[in-house]
């Protein structure tokens, strides 16, 4: 029996470099009946002349969307908007999987009542790989509220929209906020598992099926700016929206802990350094309460809170 139809949306702006790696993996994979959607945002480089060659040489694979530069998020809607696939993932173009990744993650979302698997994935740059996203070392399966639950948390799987398999029915009633810098994958997520019914199975694989390339430009990489802001203004609108609920706590976690990271990673100024302290404190009482957080992270927090600027050595913070 032929087994169903996915598809794969990769957005596409200037990355010629990487763009060969990344199609070639999925011309590789063991599971055979994909579409390979290559949607490409306006590129200036060479990347639409790899595209259509790719279209040429594997019409029964590769489908080549082009459109006008309007960021990754129109350009995943785009590719949305075209899929055929009973199921759909999401990969972006300087990455790369492994030939097991659609096949491994199909295994476990053919089954009625499961709407959405995720693989592990590893971290690496042009010179070593590292930490894996997800610590289990178990396959485990979960509701609708736990997931959101872990989504917030961020320990067994990170809230990017990439390494994970999702129904393309439900996946298309969802669209990318291409407003957002960043965190328009966590809202996607989000948005997607509200939809889900509250028996739906969400399934978590330990295998590290995905590569995910830490480039010079990524948000990561970069300094404090307002794609950072735009998360922090999210996750403060998921508190807003979780209050009275079992995901209450959660939110206010993830909310405090996208301020540390922003304190931790980046070399702060006074003006900087005194809105993402002004943000610690509005749910200070709150997070000291938690049992869920751990000691280490409760003095992590209070250190930003008191010590930051003599840690840094800020001058005038």
């Amino acid at each position: 029996m032929k087994k169903e139809l996915i598809s794969i949306i990769i957005p596409i702006y200037n990355i010629e470099k990487y763009l060969k790696r990344c199609v070639n993996s999925l011309l590789n994979q063991t599971y055979k009946n994909i579409e390979i959607i290559l949607v490409n945002d306006g590129s200036t480089d060479n990347s639409p002349l790899i595209c259509k060659e790719y279209e040429k040489n594997y019409k029964d694979k590769i489908v080549y969307l082009n459109k006008k530069n309007s960021g990754v998020s129109e350009a995943r809607n785009y590719g949305l908007q075209k899929a055929k696939g009973k199921f759909v993932t999401f990969i972006d173009a300087d990455d790369y999987v492994k030939e097991g990744f659609i096949e491994k993650l199909y295994e476990q979302i053919k089954d009625d009542k499961t709407v959405l698997v995720i693989s592990n994935a590893v971290n690496f740059d042009d010179e070593q790989e590292y930490e894996q996203t997800i610590q289990k070392k178990e396959q485990i399966k979960i509701n609708k509220e736990q997931c959101i639950k872990e989504l917030f948390l961020e320990k067994n799987f990170f809230s990017v929209c990439w390494g994970k398999l999702y129904k393309t029915e439900q996946a298309k009633k969802i669209k990318f906020d291409k407003t957002m810098k960043i965190a328009e994958d966590l809202k996607y997520v989000m948005n997607y598992l509200e939809n889900c019914k509250e028996n739906d199975n969400i399934i978590i694989i330990p295998d590290k099926l995905y590569y995910y390339y830490l480039r010079q430009g990524s948000a990561i990489r970069s300094g404090f700016d307002e794609r950072w802001i735009d998360e922090i203004n999210l996750c403060s609108k998921y508190i807003e929206k979780s209050a009275g609920t079992s995901y209450y706590k959660y939110a206010i976690r993830r909310y405090i802990r996208i301020n540390v990271t922003c304190a931790v990673k980046f070399n702060l100024d006074k003006e900087k350094y005194k809105y993402i302290r002004k943000n610690l404190l509005k749910y200070k009482k709150e997070y000291l309460s938690f049992n869920e957080v751990s000691i280490k992270e409760k003095i992590k927090f209070l250190i930003i809170l008191t010590m930051y600027p003599i840690i840094k050595h800020k001058r005038g913070v």
